[in-house]
């Protein structure tokens, strides 16, 4: 939606949206953390991708 349209979003709509952004970010880390002591418990370098392609995904969340 555009402003020379004359469509506005809803803030509520923006703020439900950033906060789902927000626990999609901590969940993911949560997740990270853990793949990444499992990692170094069972020296794999599996879990080291997986960190990697989850870090990848929350970087696309920030912009």
């Amino acid at each position: 939606m555009s402003e020379s349209s004359g469509e506005y979003m809803d803030l509520d709509d923006i703020d439900m949206t950033v906060q789902e952004i927000l626990t999609e970010m901590k969940d993911k880390s949560e997740v990270i953390v853990d793949l990444a002591y499992a990692s170094l418990m069972y020296n794999s370098r599996d879990m080291v991708e997986k960190v990697r392609k989850i870090q990848d995904e929350m970087e696309d969340l920030k912009y």
